[in-house]
């Protein structure tokens, strides 16, 4: 199956790799064919210039803590990228 998309994903499809675990970062990458899975599951974006736009918010629900969306699978400063 080809993940090739003429218009950007749907936010139903970008919430299930959210919920499976994957940051927005790689759902955007997985759904639009830009690549495969960097963060393996665990919350991390790799590249200097891919975290720098999520600074300071969760990196799968893209909420400012302590506020993270209901699927989202992580509720603590853990998962939160912080400013350098």
């Amino acid at each position: 199956m080809e993940n090739h998309y003429d218009d950007m994903p749907t936010d139903e499809e970008i919430q299930r790799y959210q919920e499976a675990g994957h940051t927005f970062h790689c759902a955007m990458r997985i759904l639009t064919g830009d690549g495969e899975c960097e963060c393996n599951l665990k919350g991390h974006i790799p590249g200097e210039v891919s975290r720098s736009m999520y600074q300071g918010l969760c990196v799968i629900c893209l909420e400012r803590h302590p506020e993270h969306k209901s699927f989202c699978p992580f509720n603590n400063e853990h998962h939160m990228l912080k400013k350098a």
